[in-house]
């Protein structure tokens, strides 16, 4: 399904009066059971660590000139984690795999033990698969995102996902496994906005709207990204034997 310029602008325009753009218009995936009630947050999946703080990362927003605005965080450094690491985890996130007593739960959970609600993979696992995502940051249903993300690149240097109306790009991650001296880090690239002279000004309305929830993102990043050392090693040595998934 595709949508026509003024489609997506309609949309667009839409969103701007109450929510983020969703992915409509961009064959999305069906919900479990569209009928069924909407999201909610979890209930946490219990931790014995806590999580970083933002003050752990740098952090710089910068307004690209062209209508779009960008959010990089440089994350602290990782120990004991490897980008085959990584590029396994994301290739079964959308799986139940066991880990410290929990058995019922997809991996995306524990990324972010308190935040994270769904993940499915849409097509084999690579570019040109969609992840179908739900989280709320900080647990806030004023925070929940429902979306639907392209896949551009994904491999043992990072990955690239892209939001999109229609064959309109209207947010960009960038996020890359960087190798320092200190051990892995990641770089997180959010872009959010497009260039396009139709729906320049509809997005910056949408961004101005919604400034609280691009913070609490920030704090949401920060934490799920710290949260990595503290169950990957584990959950890669008790499964990393297990198929990838094919989005079926």
């Amino acid at each position: 399904m595709s949508c026509t310029r003024r489609e997506v602008l309609a949309l667009t325009a839409a969103a701007a009066g109450g929510a983020l753009v969703d992915g409509a218009c961009a064959s999305a995936p069906a919900r479990p059971d569209p009928a069924g009630p909407p999201w909610m947050p979890l209930e946490p999946i219990a931790i014995d660590w806590a999580m970083r703080e933002v003050a752990t990362a740098q952090v710089h927003v910068e307004d690209l000139g062209d209508g779009r605005q960008r959010r990089t965080i440089t994350h602290a450094p990782w120990v004991g984690i490897t980008p085959a690491m990584m590029l396994w985890y994301l290739g079964h996130v959308d799986q139940k795999l066991s880990w410290h007593g929990n058995d019922d739960v997809i991996a995306y959970r524990y990324w972010h033990p308190r935040d994270h609600i769904h993940f499915k993979i849409d097509g084999p696992f690579g570019p040109g698969c969609r992840f179908h995502i739900v989280e709320a940051f900080q647990r806030n249903p004023d925070f929940l995102i429902d979306d639907i993300f392209h896949v551009m690149k994904v491999d043992e240097s990072g990955f690239e996902m892209e939001i999109r109306l229609g064959d309109v790009a209207v947010a960009h991650m960038n996020e890359r496994f960087v190798r320092t001296a200190e051990g892995m880090r990641m770089v997180v690239e959010q872009t959010i906005g497009t260039t396009d002279p139709l729906l320049r000004l509809p997005l910056q309305i949408i961004r101005w709207q919604h400034q609280a929830l691009l913070e609490a993102w920030i704090r949401h990043n920060v934490e799920e990204v710290g949260n990595i050392p503290h169950f990957l090693p584990a959950l890669y040595a008790a499964h990393q034997g297990a198929a990838v998934s094919s989005g079926a």
